[in-house]
């Protein structure tokens, strides 16, 4: 589908194909392009885009807190938060961009202060909605006493499923041996993708192993989440910690940016692997993006995109292994299953089947 677009027309087809994510998918192939045609840009314009890419980070990690974690607790859905943090990627491409293009290769950042009056609502929103007005709190959790303490008295929904995980003995739920990724050497890594595409892209190992990519990968280090880690390892409730530590630092992150909207000095382009070859990574919602372009007399003759579903969801990967570890009768299990896909987060839609005979997934 994308073989023999020019450069311009790739980056003009990728965010009609892609509904979950547009940006970072967009903004991965943008990077690529501009390695591989020397493409430098300006501080402004890439600490713009880079909003945008944490703005949807913010919503797509809302979305199973208010929509699927209230199912849980047999409440109803945060619908109206929601529909506030999805018109926002409107809002925010049309104050940064001229008629909203963002993502083109010719796009510059306008300089505009209303984008600090909307990141400010969507904070309001995001505190109000998803924390319950303790968002700054959650900022300052810094151990496993202090979790302890926010899930017992906070009344926000994830503060109530927490505690109701706890109480169900299910805090390291899922618990195995499945590392974070480390980071990817890009010229090794486009050479390793480029030898066998298809099966790389549909089942990733790297150095012949499995690896997890999700957003505990960016709070592990956090002494909030290392501290439930010493006690429930990878397990259920250190996922749901760890989105939602993430979540709050969000509107931090992204106000930070908006200090560089009027910096027009120089950002030149990422090293391209080869001559028309590049590899960019890109920290999307569910973990790391990777696209592969390999341009040839400018037009694309392979384009490759791992997205971080394809290593959790493997076959040997985090979920499974998640999964082989749970416990418990046919409903408990159901639901178990259901809590461990959600709090790793795939990025379509899924079936999860029963073997009624033997009670596994």
């Amino acid at each position: 589908m994308l073989h023999g677009l020019s450069a311009r027309e790739l980056l003009h087809t990728l965010p009609v194909l892609f509904a979950v994510c547009g940006n970072a998918q967009t903004y991965a192939a943008r990077q690529a392009c501009r390695a591989v045609l020397d493409h430098s840009e300006t501080i402004a314009s890439e600490s713009a885009r880079q909003i945008l890419v944490l703005a949807e980070c913010m919503r797509e990690l809302a979305w199973r807190i208010l929509l699927d974690w209230p199912e849980v607790l047999a409440e109803k859905a945060e619908k109206a938060a929601m529909a506030t943090l999805l018109r926002s990627d409107d809002q925010l491409k049309r104050i940064l961009f001229k008629d909203g293009d963002a993502f083109s290769l010719s796009s510059t950042a306008i300089a505009s202060g209303d984008v600090i009056e909307l990141l400010d609502d969507l904070r309001y929103t995001l505190d109000k909605a998803v924390f319950a007005g303790s968002l700054a709190t959650v900022l300052q959790i810094a151990d496993f006493e202090d979790w302890k303490d926010w899930w017992r008295y906070c009344q926000a929904p994830a503060a109530r499923l927490m505690r109701e995980i706890v109480d169900f003995g299910w805090a390291d739920l899922g618990r195995n041996s499945v590392e974070l990724l480390p980071p990817l050497p890009a010229a090794k890594l486009a050479t390793e993708i480029g030898e066998a595409p298809s099966e790389f892209c549909r089942a990733p190992r790297w150095q012949a192993r499995c690896w997890e990519t999700t957003v505990l990968n960016r709070q592990s280090a956090s002494p909030a989440i290392a501290g439930l880690s010493q006690h429930y390892g990878n397990g259920l409730l250190v996922r749901i910690a760890a989105r939602l530590r993430e979540l709050a630092e969000l509107p931090i992150r992204m106000s930070a940016l908006t200090q560089q909207l009027d910096d027009t000095s120089i950002v030149p382009p990422p090293f391209p692997v080869a001559d028309g070859l590049a590899l960019s990574q890109v920290v999307a919602a569910r973990g790391l993006l990777l696209h592969r372009l390999d341009l040839r007399q400018g037009r694309v003759y392979d384009y490759r995109i791992v997205a971080p579903t394809e290593w959790n969801f493997h076959p040997d990967g985090v979920v499974a292994q998640g999964l082989y570890r749970l416990h418990g009768d046919s409903e408990t299990l159901k639901r178990q299953a259901s809590l461990w896909i959600a709090a790793i987060d795939p990025c379509v839609e899924y079936r999860l089947e029963w073997d009624y005979d033997t009670d596994a997934c």
